[in-house]
């Protein structure tokens, strides 16, 4: 081709473009479909993110590390073993810088690896543990309403029995025909820990019973006998007295059988689960149960009788103190002004009083005597009776016998008779007996 003169040659390809871009074969070089051109400055193109691409950036950190960027695996593995330390309070912080240290082009992956699990292990130990406790919380209560659903049922007939008042000890249940001695029927219902741990076993074995309330009082005897009215609890040299307890604890061994471990639980009352007590047959009949009234009554009685009894012991000493005053007072009266027979001390007005309180008042000795003899006779009867009944076996027996249910329902109605009548001494306080006690007296002192 022809160039116009002045004109320079120019290339062939356009101002600004200097060849082929770099890294691209010359025009003319052919490259085969698919294969990597020839040049040492190719770079793959981007791999797409996603599952896959994590992947590799976890387990092939050295194609994507970037400098600087170990902090959070490092970050992750300290506070992670503080918070060991710290029974794993730290431990979420630990876990989540662990996670991010794993992920990206980060070095330090093994420390963040030992960071998430030192992280993992005391939230294992706390799951496991709160586990524990909902289980342990929800079957230890469940298992104590269970041993103890019976003796509640128990309580409560006592109560009604007792107007209001619980028993000193859970002998007192099983005195009462409520309870059978053992557990030995009824377990049908138990879960199998507690079956395994009640059956067979006296009730104080497995539960731990104690009143409360009422009015205490503190003495240095180390008896531990009660009455109905009051509890005691003996221990080195002071004695309390818990007396008309209406409330009560209980609390269960738990199913290891052993007192002071965690599963000792206390038992809550709950009168909708109530037990029924029928199931341990004859044991609660209403004829026992009415026997066992009339023993609690006749127990009653001998505590009345007592307090009689003890009234008369202090005022016979009294009143003979008192007559022996007035004898020297009317002897002496009598020596001087020489009164001579029974007639004079009777003219006498002074000796007419003394001679009349001197009548009266070994009326009333005559009278407390014959009273403290009948209180105690009945006293030691109605003992006897109550000692024949003392053991559940001989109540049983008596409950079957109509004939000696009769005669604790004589002995008891004659009790609170003699009771009754027990400050009636009108009989030895007539003026006649009083008279005759005077004259009596004189001729024991002077002669007829």
């Amino acid at each position: 081709m022809n160039v116009p003169p002045g004109y320079n040659q120019q290339p062939q390809t356009p101002p600004g473009y200097g060849g082929a871009p770099p890294g691209y074969a010359q025009p003319g070089s052919y490259v085969p479909p698919g294969a990597v051109p020839p040049s040492a400055s190719y770079m793959p193109p981007p791999q797409p993110h996603g599952f896959r691409g994590a992947t590799r950036m976890m387990f092939n950190p050295a194609a994507y590390r970037q400098p600087g960027t170990g902090a959070f695996g490092t970050s992750s593995l300290i506070v992670s073993i503080v918070s060991i330390f710290l029974c794993g309070i730290l431990s979420p912080i630990s876990l989540v810088l662990g996670f991010v240290g794993l992920i990206g082009q980060k070095s330090h992956k093994g420390a963040a690896l030992a960071g998430v699990i030192l992280s993992i292990i005391p939230a294992a130990f706390w799951i496991f543990v709160l586990t524990f406790g909902i289980h342990h919380a929800f079957y230890a209560e469940k298992y104590a309403a269970q041993a103890g659903g019976p003796v509640i049922a128990a309580l409560e007939e006592y109560k009604k029995d007792n107007g209001g008042k619980v028993p000193a000890t859970l002998d007192e249940l099983v005195n009462a025909g409520l309870l059978p001695n053992r557990w030995d029927a009824a377990l049908d219902d138990l879960d199998a820990p507690v079956k395994s741990v009640v059956e067979g076993k006296e009730w104080k074995e497995f539960l731990r019973y104690q009143p409360v309330g009422g009015s205490m009082s503190v003495s240095p005897s180390s008896s531990s006998e009660h009455t109905d009215d009051d509890w005691v609890v003996g221990g080195g040299s002071q004695t309390v007295t818990v007396s008309n307890a209406t409330q009560y604890t209980l609390h269960f061994i738990g199913v290891d059988g052993r007192w002071g471990t965690p599963d000792d639980t206390e038992i809550k009352q709950n009168p909708d689960k109530k037990f029924d007590l029928g199931q341990f047959g004859r044991g609660n009949n209403d004829t026992l149960r009415t026997l066992t009234q009339t023993k609690r009554e006749l127990q009653g009685t001998i505590k009345d009788l007592n307090a009689k009894i003890a009234r008369y012991t202090t005022e016979i000493p009294k009143e003979e103190k008192r007559l022996r005053e007035s004898e020297d007072k009317l002897k002496q009266l009598i020596r001087e002004k020489r009164l001579k027979d029974l007639d004079a001390v009777k003219a006498d007005a002074v000796g007419k009083e003394r001679l009349a309180l001197i009548g009266e008042t070994r009326t009333r000795i005559t009278a407390y005597k014959k009273k403290l003899k009948e209180l105690t006779d009945q006293r030691d009867i109605i003992g006897i009776q109550v000692e024949r009944i003392e053991g559940q076996e001989s109540m049983a027996k008596m409950a079957e016998s109509k004939e000696e249910l009769g005669k604790l329902a004589e002995l008891l109605k004659s009790a609170k008779g003699t009771l009754d009548k027990a400050d009636d001494t009108s009989d030895f306080m007539g003026a006649s007996e009083q008279q005759r006690a005077a004259e009596d007296w004189y001729k024991d002192n002077f002669g007829g």
